[in-house]
């Protein structure tokens, strides 16, 4: 069975980066609050969320799961594990 091509982008071969936003997320005490520090500082990722959700980080990440023709289940279910 072929892997959901996003999820190997999350694979534990993942840059630094990623591991590092991961253990943030881990240790923060209101990870709601970092989350939406880092979309209101990163202005890609607000263009996404405007584009794709009209502003609502849910929508957007469903529809471009959708769009992608990604199960959008399939990658809240490996990001689970890592909280």
């Amino acid at each position: 069975m072929r892997q959901n091509p996003m999820l190997q982008k999350l694979s534990p071969r993942t840059p630094a980066p990623t591991n590092n936003m991961l253990s943030l997320l881990q240790n923060s005490n209101n990870p709601q609050q970092l989350i939406n520090n880092i979309l209101t500082q990163n202005p890609q990722l607000t263009n996404l969320i405007n584009q794709f959700g009209n502003g609502d980080p849910k929508t957007a990440f469903y529809e471009y799961a959708r769009q992608s023709g990604q199960d959008p289940q399939q990658v809240l279910n490996f990001l689970q594990k890592f909280m």
